[in-house]
């Protein structure tokens, strides 16, 4: 199965590096410096933090406050209160079904899910260890409400590239966000990234597919920007460095 054209131009830039001594410790438990739908890295290299938030093509719309009945956040919202609270409380008090304070894998998963998308449990799980910060093994408010920011950023990002709103990315539509990010990938890379990702064989990709590369994309650059001190958008490994590499992207 083929997913779309070869791209025009060699490697793109490598984002922001992290620091000397150590891989960085992301794995997918952190958020990528850029998302689909970012523009490329400014020329000054890595140390450029992106100009928008993640998944947020150039000139889309702008989130949605949390809470709202569109989109991500339609998970069995409460009647509205006074005017003075926060819906973004209301909604994590929604989703937090076991009243734990905090939101689990599951809920987070079901909470996703009846935002329009499927979303498979694998992929819930990635995002709430990217979010995760006190690694709680659940998201705090706070932690929750970078989630649904991220989530909704990605959504509108992958809203814009489904030009036939199929729900799914075809190959053509996935290479120029690829590409509109700063990555560009040689054709068997392509190919085999798509194949990687797209878990249901449709020929594309689907939202929580979408998410998964995001992430991954963003972990691999993070671990290749560690390694790529001089700043050539080369590097060479040892196997050891190499399998080091290898296990912090897995």
């Amino acid at each position: 199965m083929s997913y779309g054209q070869p791209p025009q131009q060699g490697y793109g830039q490598p984002p922001q590096q992290g620091g000397y001594g150590q891989p960085p410790q992301q794995g997918y438990g952190q958020p990528p410096q850029q998302g689909y739908g970012q523009p490329p890295p400014q020329q000054g290299g890595y140390g450029q933090p992106p100009q928008q938030g993640y998944g947020q093509p150039q000139g889309y719309g702008q989130p949605q406050g949390y809470g709202q009945p569109q989109g991500y956040g339609a998970y069995n919202a409460p009647a509205p209160q006074a005017q003075s609270a926060d819906p973004a409380r209301q909604w994590f008090d929604a989703v937090d079904q076991d009243r734990s304070g905090r939101i689990d894998a599951r809920e987070l998963q079901a909470a996703l899910s009846n935002g329009g998308f499927r979303f498979s449990a694998a992929v819930a799980e990635k995002v709430l260890k990217m979010f995760d910060r006190d690694r709680s093994g659940g998201l705090s408010f706070m932690e929750f409400k970078e989630a649904h920011q991220f989530i909704k950023q990605m959504s509108d990002g992958f809203k814009s590239r489904d030009r036939d709103g199929s729900g799914v990315l075809e190959g053509p539509e996935v290479r120029a966000a690829l590409q509109a990010s700063g990555y560009q990938l040689q054709e068997g890379t392509f190919q085999i990234m798509m194949k990687k990702f797209d878990h249901e064989q449709v020929g594309g990709l689907r939202f929580d597919d979408y998410i998964a590369l995001s992430i991954q994309l963003g972990t691999v650059r993070n671990v290749f920007a560690f390694y790529d001190r001089q700043r050539t958008g080369q590097v060479t490994f040892n196997f050891d460095s190499f399998f080091t590499a290898v296990l912090t992207c897995s």
